[in-house]
Formats: C-alpha cells, sequence, structure tokens
C-alpha cells in the first residue's frame, strides 16, 4: 500500500513538471512581435514548431521611416569587428556578438520565415550617420536541403534595389559554391564574404 502510494505521488510530481515545462515553453514568444517585448534588446524567441530550445535574437523596435518597430536583426555589421569571411558552417549556425557585429545563422532565419509572411528590412548608414532604407513585402529563406535559397518581395524604400536580382539564388560561401556560373570563380572568395550570388559584380 505503502509503495503504491510512493509510486502515485512520483507520477503526479511527473505530470506536474512536464505540464509547467510545456507551460514554460509555450510561454516564450515566438518572434519580436508576439511577445510583451517594446524596447530595443537582446530576447530569447522559439519559432512556431520549433521543437528544440529557444534562442536568442536581437529586436529593434525603432520607428525606422514610420515603418513600425520589432524588426529581428539577422545581420549587423558597423565597424569590421567581426570577421564574415567564414565557411557554410559558421553562416548555418551564426556567429558574433549579438550586441554588437554578428549574424544570426541561415538555419535560425529559415524557422523563422518557414510559415507566415515576413518583410525585410535593410538600412544603410553612412559615416556621415544618413540613414536608407530597402523595404521588401515578403521574404524566406529555403532549407538547408534546399541551399537556404532566398526568396523577395516588391521593393519600396531608399537604398536601391539590391536582392530583386538574386532572388531564387542559393547561399554561397567560400567552402561551398552553390551558384556555380559555368567554371568561374566562387563569388565568395572573390569577396571574401558570403551571399545570394546572382554574379559576382551584382551583390
Amino acid at each position: 500500500m505503502e509503495n503504491e502510494m510512493v509510486r502515485n505521488i512520483t507520477n503526479t510530481l511527473a505530470a506536474i513538471q512536464n505540464e509547467l515545462q510545456q507551460i514554460r515553453v509555450n510561454s516564450i514568444p515566438t518572434s519580436c512581435t508576439s511577445g510583451s517585448f517594446k524596447e530595443t534588446n537582446a530576447y530569447y524567441i522559439r519559432p512556431y514548431g520549433y521543437k528544440e530550445n529557444s534562442f536568442l535574437v536581437l529586436c529593434d523596435f525603432e520607428n525606422y521611416f514610420n515603418l513600425g518597430g520589432g524588426w529581428t536583426v539577422f545581420q549587423r555589421r558597423m565597424d569590421g569587428s567581426v570577421d564574415f569571411y567564414r565557411d557554410w558552417e559558421s553562416y548555418k549556425n551564426g556567429f558574433g556578438d549579438i550586441d554588437g557585429e554578428h549574424w544570426l545563422g541561415l538555419e535560425k532565419l529559415h524557422l523563422m520565415t518557414r510559415s507566415g509572411r515576413h518583410e525585410l528590412l535593410v538600412l544603410l548608414k553612412d559615416f556621415e550617420e544618413n540613414l536608407a532604407y530597402a523595404l521588401y513585402d515578403d521574404f524566406k529563406i529555403g532549407s538547408e536541403t534546399e541551399k537556404y535559397n532566398l526568396t523577395v518581395g516588391n521593393y519600396s524604400g531608399t537604398a536601391g534595389d539590391k536582392l530583386t536580382h538574386h532572388n531564387g539564388m542559393k547561399f554561397t560561401t567560400s567552402d561551398q559554391d552553390n551558384n556555380p556560373r559555368d567554371g568561374r570563380e566562387n563569388c565568395a572568395i572573390s569577396y571574401k564574404g558570403a551571399w545570394w550570388f546572382q554574379r559576382c559584380y551584382d551583390r
């Protein structure tokens, strides 16, 4: 009888722990805009349908050009302190400091954009603090099997359209050229970087 009571209590505690864990998992926002976040900072998110642990992202709530806030920053380059000439695994998983220069990671981008419709905002600032922008009304990154191919929608803005030409391209790094052009050079090696290259001179 006593053993049965202990077993029942143990099972009950295990069920409670599982329920609490599920509550914790479900309480993690799926994006920068789905939680109670209001200020620009680093937050943990867990994209819809993602069964693994949450991950840290930089959420930007500045209202640039009256476009609203809540943007998830996936690439930030300011002062050259981080080397962006890296291999496929680095670009897949991400690198750098979330509070400084960084690349969030292609796999995370895929997880965040695989469901629903997403916008892409590109901000360019010169040394005199002048700001320009490019807004795309659709943005999606494919899976690793699809070589993280790029999908962008219609462009608007002041920075010029530099991505439509690369729409549909697979991601290329120095050790994985996924857009070969009749035996010509790997653009990632030529530019000491990585991108969704259509042609080397049209990055």
